[in-house]
């Protein structure tokens, strides 16, 4: 045996044969993400041990999820949610309440007890072991946690539970300040070859296995080479393939399994050459793993039945509720349920008034709770929970006031155009009791015992206009004279308004 054939970078043993393809069929565009994005309007070549920059991260332009195609169908309406009773007060307002006849009533004894609710299984960690079991914290959290905390290293997972058994298959995530850098796997189901080889014949995928045969341990840079050099895989496509692989990957570390698993957190480091600019953001790749990876079932368990609420665990900074899943590239109706996660609202009320669907709602959901921006609120402290309370206060108040000043600018802007009778809320035909209850009722609406006291000091000159016109519209209608020659007047008044 010749130097030559030790010699991984040598020639491929295998010859394309005549009714072999040179290039595979080049991916549709529904199937994956658009090519890799520009930095400073040139297209990205990281081959042959390029070194990244990760400086260039900001330069680049993020997908959507509308961009992927077929994951849209994730947000679609799902079924009537039936997963958990919802009560009368949290049902759509477009629906009406259906109010059960009564029943005879039933002793206790014959009555059935209702199973309690149960309790979540979700618990945020702010200080993780170094090691520990996929039962007690999954690999979703321990993702999440690495992307809010900034995490700087490797984390090992695998899905045996036996941590001192040698060499134990598992795949590595490797973060840098929270943001993924590239992954290694030990897996057979991870292999390039097959991750790649679905528009491959199989001539062509048998060539790719026998080409990555003898590099099976090295980089994937160096395999894509290889695979280049084959004719395998188009140079253009080269990013993209190195992209698609460890988002692929990272997806399949953060599915649940059959068996407990075990994680590990390390301080090993990416070789520079190894490392993959993404064309999507760590938290949008981390919602794209549960949407892809859990049903519905898993999702409940962890975050709970549809009357929970979740809570902001940071009230004034801007991290706080579904902030930190802004602007990463979710679709609208995800962004618009982003801004309900206020600690006011229950997930039935957030997916009636968003339109999401119940799977989607429950994925973000599990995101924002793995990345420590909601809690529940049965885990809150009690020093957190009297801030939560004084803060609900502070937004009711601020929500009344908003309400008043309204209120106040709407009627005085109703006083400059509208007659006495729309004024007093009457018809022209109204008896002189229903003037004086409309007029007690208009400005019964105006007393200080209603009003707060920031929206009267604010629009004191529009009260007194409201009060003077209100005041003059009694003084007309109220007296049988003047409303007469008010009446013959009213269409003298219509028609120079409208003429």
């Amino acid at each position: 045996m010749s130097t030559q054939d030790l010699d991984p970078t040598s020639a491929v043993p295998v010859p394309i044969e005549e009714d072999n393809t040179p290039l595979p069929v080049r991916i549709p565009l529904g199937r994956r993400p658009p090519p890799p994005p520009l930095v400073e309007g040139k297209l990205i070549s990281l081959r042959s041990g390029g070194v990244l920059p990760l400086k260039s991260l900001a330069k680049l332009r993020l997908l959507r999820v509308d961009d992927l195609g077929d994951d849209s169908r994730w947000l679609a309406h799902s079924s009537p949610m039936q997963s958990a009773p919802v009560p009368a007060a949290l049902a759509p307002l477009s629906q009406p309440v259906v109010v059960a006849p009564p029943v005879a009533a039933q002793s206790s004894q014959e009555l059935p007890a209702l199973p309690p609710d149960p309790e979540p299984t979700f618990r945020w960690k702010r200080l993780l072991p170094p090691s520990g079991s996929l039962q007690e914290i999954s690999a979703v959290q321990l993702c999440g946690w690495a992307i809010a905390t900034g995490y700087t290293g490797c984390l090992w997972l695998s899905q045996r539970s036996h941590q001192a058994e040698p060499g134990a298959p598992g795949r590595e995530l490797f973060f840098d300040s929270g943001t993924l850098l590239g992954v290694r796997s030990t897996l057979q189901t991870d292999d390039l070859a097959e991750l790649q080889g679905a528009l491959w014949t199989q001539a062509q995928k048998k060539r790719a296995v026998d080409v990555l045969r003898k590099v099976r341990g090295e980089g994937l840079r160096k395999q894509l080479d290889l695979l280049v050099s084959a004719k395998l895989i188009d140079a253009k496509d080269f990013c993209q393939r190195q992209a698609d692989y460890v988002m692929e990957v990272f997806c399949r570390a953060l599915w649940p399994s059959e068996q407990p698993g075990f994680y590990r957190l390390t301080a090993l480091e990416l070789p520079p050459g190894e490392q993959t600019m993404l064309p999507l953001s760590p938290r949008l790749l981390l919602t794209q793993a549960v949407r892809r990876g859990y049903g519905l079932a898993p999702l409940q368990q962890s975050v709970g039945t549809l009357s929970t609420v979740l809570v902001p665990v940071s009230q004034a900074l801007p991290q706080s509720g579904g902030a930190v899943l802004q602007s990463v590239g979710l679709s609208s109706l995800e962004e618009d349920a982003l801004l309900r996660f206020d600690g006011e609202r229950s997930l039935h009320e957030i997916a009636a008034v968003s339109g999401i669907g119940e799977h989607a709602l429950y994925g973000l959901s599990y995101c924002l709770l793995a990345l420590g921006a909601l809690s529940h609120p049965h885990l809150l402290s009690p020093e957190e929970q009297k801030r939560r309370l004084l803060l609900q206060k502070a937004r009711a108040r601020a929500r009344a006031l908003n309400d008043a000043m309204t209120a106040i600018q709407r009627k005085a802007r109703l006083c400059e155009s509208a007659d006495y009778y729309t004024l007093l809320g009457v018809g022209p035909r109204a008896s002189l009791e229903e003037v004086r209850a409309g007029y007690l009722r208009e400005r019964s609406a105006l007393s200080p015992s209603v009003l707060p006291y920031r929206s009267r000091a604010a629009m004191d000159r529009e009260l007194r206009q409201i009060s003077l016109v209100l005041d003059e519209a009694y003084a007309v209608l109220s007296d049988p004279v003047r409303r007469a020659c008010y009446s013959l007047g009213e269409p003298r008044m219509e028609a120079v308004r409208t003429g």
